[in-house]
């Protein structure tokens, strides 16, 4: 693993355990591990190369995001 992802992937594993933390359950990790991954797709293929709250939003709003969230299987919550 570069260390480009090794950022983005030690990120994920870091709000994985928040979510832990907070009590969320197994359901819920697999839920947030899926879009944290389209997160990091989304963010490597534009040349990203550390997240911040603009990115999340430009994610959050992008035509691929839109089109892989189906609102009738779960809703986005932002934490």
């Amino acid at each position: 693993m570069n260390e480009k992802n090794s950022y983005w992937y030690q990120l994920k594993d870091g709000f994985i355990d928040f979510l832990r933390e907070k009590g969320y359950g197994k359901s819920s990790f697999t839920h947030y591990r899926g879009q944290i991954d389209f997160l990091i797709r989304y963010a490597n293929a534009l040349g990203y190369t550390e997240y911040s709250p603009e990115i999340g939003q430009a994610f959050l709003e992008s035509e691929a995001r839109l089109r892989e969230w189906n609102p009738k299987r779960s809703a986005l919550k932002l934490l």
